[in-house]
């Protein structure tokens, strides 16, 4: 066995294993990740008997000639796992049988006549073309629902680095068959390297991903996040503290402000203090701190709307840069500090 074969062996030994772990555990798991199960292990047969029909390995003819079949499952259940995460879609076989119809076929074909049916050229050829088709065409379906979703979750995110994943692996063994195909074996081999080497960089990579980050499998574990385990801080209270302080000494005015300023004014980390700004005000410090300088500029235009000009105000608020604080300004009030301005003068006016 070379080094590709080794390293191909590998990787269906890893497919297969989280999959038979996430199907064995199957009272554990979410409906979804049963789904992406019989993915990794249809993934896994597929390399096993591509191996079995590279190496000519004495296994029974008619069980390999079945399993094969599994060649256009996989890509499938990919789909579905995708559809499960953003919509809670299950498999409805009314719905969704005409899915499985190039499985169907060719698990048909290969009972009747066997994979050495396949071994003629053209037929080789045509059943590559469709299978990388089907793949390459169902992993951009599934791509494209992750990315319609406005908000995507841990899961989300981690099935779509999945995705593209496979993509660029499907699409380096395509290159490979077309550059053989052209009789250009030197290159094809380059590529067929990269693809197999890729394809256990991602079997790997998704055990990773199973063992570090287990609450993405399997349902009912809850992952303790390190900052709670050490921070009694994030709590509501020192977030209102934390407001107080900002206002009553107008720490915003500083220009120069820091979140070490803010944080040794407080008494807290500056790591325990970011964390208590990201939790609570669902953002960052720059944020936090500008929203508050927003916000006075807002009183003053409103206070002293005949006595400042709209440059005075910035800068007794904090800001440095015109630019800057008209371009805040109206991402978060909705219209430029000179329009706002205006329209407390008409209001003053009316009143």
């Amino acid at each position: 066995m070379n080094v590709l074969n080794t390293l191909q062996f590998i990787a269906a030994f890893n497919f297969l294993l989280l999959g038979l772990l996430i199907l064995l555990n199957h009272t554990k798991v979410t409906y979804g990740v049963k789904l992406l199960g019989i993915f990794l292990i249809a993934k896994g047969v597929t390399l096993f008997t591509n191996l079995n029909y590279i190496m000519n390995w004495e296994f029974n003819g008619f069980m390999i000639s079945v399993l094969s079949s599994t060649l256009f499952l996989y890509a499938p259940f990919l789909y579905f796992f995708a559809k499960y995460l953003v919509s809670k879609a299950v498999i409805e076989v009314k719905k969704d049988w005409v899915h499985f119809i190039p499985f169907g076929i060719y698990f048909i074909y290969n009972v009747f006549y066997g994979i050495t049916a396949f071994e003629s050229a053209i037929a080789d050829y045509t059943i590559t073309s469709a299978y990388y088709l089907q793949s390459i065409s169902y992993t951009l379906m599934a791509f494209s629902l992750i990315q319609k979703k406005s908000k995507t979750s841990q899961s989300q995110v981690w099935l779509k680095y999945l995705l593209l994943s496979f993509l660029v692996v499907w699409i380096m063994f395509l290159t490979q068959i077309i550059f053989s195909l052209s009789g250009q074996a030197d290159i094809a081999i380059i590529f067929k390297t990269l693809g197999v080497i890729s394809i256990l960089i991602l079997a790997n990579l998704t055990i990773v991903i199973a063992m570090y980050s287990p609450e993405l499998f399997f349902k009912g574990l809850r992952v303790i996040n390190k900052t709670h385990v050490e921070n009694t801080i994030m709590t509501e209270s020192n977030y209102q503290k934390l407001l107080g302080l900002m206002s009553e000494k107008e720490l915003y005015t500083n220009p120069s402000l820091k979140l070490s300023d803010l944080s040794n004014a407080i008494g807290f980390s500056e790591r325990n203090t970011s964390l208590l700004i990201s939790q609570f005000h669902k953002g960052n410090f720059s944020d936090f701190l500008n929203s508050f300088r927003i916000e006075a500029a807002k009183r003053l235009f409103v206070e002293k709307q005949n006595e400042l000009t709209i440059s005075e105000v910035l800068y007794i608020v904090g800001f440095n840069s015109k630019s800057v604080f008209n371009t805040l300004f109206k991402k978060k009030v909705g219209m430029t500090p000179s329009a706002f301005k205006k329209s407390q003068i008409k209001v003053s006016s009316v009143g």
